[in-house]
């Protein structure tokens, strides 16, 4: 499947695509839409190499389909071997990347890049642009969550600091009428607050009837 149309990506059809993948299902919608804007959506033949080692710091590469190989090559010998495999998933970038890398010493100058085994999908982002997205999205969300927590009584005394600790740890969620927000025989996970709007109990009786 293609993700772009008439040579333009196609958000939608992205996030339907790759919303599932590990690398993105962490993030919420908003995000991941701001995310795609931002980044280069790109068709690797196979054999070819998708980035080199000097690159994994400045470039975040997000395989979408298809399977790369990390492969380190001596150059004196010209001799290559294929470090690790990366999935539909993996993101080629992670700071990490360099603890998977094993190279033999004493064996002279080495090349290290990624190449795609298989024909692959993937989306590039440049590193701080992307840290960018995630930082001013989280601000935005803090700043939100300040206000609507302000309008609560119960949250108008404290001080900034805790302010922004608090709201730092809280989770904001709509809930439409009629939505069942907790049942008794649930144990619930998370402590709920009621910043706007009304709540009721509601007792449910089960009534059975012997049909003769």
């Amino acid at each position: 499947m293609r993700l772009v149309i008439k040579n333009k990506p196609d958000f939608d059809l992205i996030d339907k695509t790759v919303r599932r993948l590990r690398f993105f299902k962490n993030f919420a919608q908003n995000i991941r839409m701001k995310l795609y804007q931002v980044g280069k959506y790109d068709i690797i033949p196979a054999g070819r190499i998708i980035a080199h080692q000097e690159e994994f710091e400045s470039h975040i590469y997000v395989l979408i389909s298809g399977i790369a190989s990390l492969t380190v090559k001596y150059l004196d010998t010209n001799e290559s071997y294929s470090g690790m495999l990366i999935y539909p998933g993996d993101a080629i970038g992670d700071a990490n990347i360099k603890d998977k890398i094993v190279i033999s010493k004493g064996r002279g100058e080495t090349k290290v890049y990624i190449s795609s085994t298989k024909e692959c999908d993937i989306l590039v982002f440049d590193r701080k642009t992307f840290t960018d997205v995630l930082f001013k999205d989280m601000m935005d969300s803090l700043y939100e969550k300040i206000l609507c927590m302000r309008n609560s009584e119960f949250f108008q005394n404290l001080s900034p600091y805790a302010m922004v600790i608090l709201c730092s740890n809280i989770e904001l969620q709509e809930y439409c009428y009629g939505d069942v927000i907790l049942r008794q025989e649930t144990e619930p996970e998370e402590c709920f607050i009621i910043v706007q709007g009304e709540c009721k109990l509601v007792l449910e009786t089960v009534i059975y009837k012997a049909i003769e």
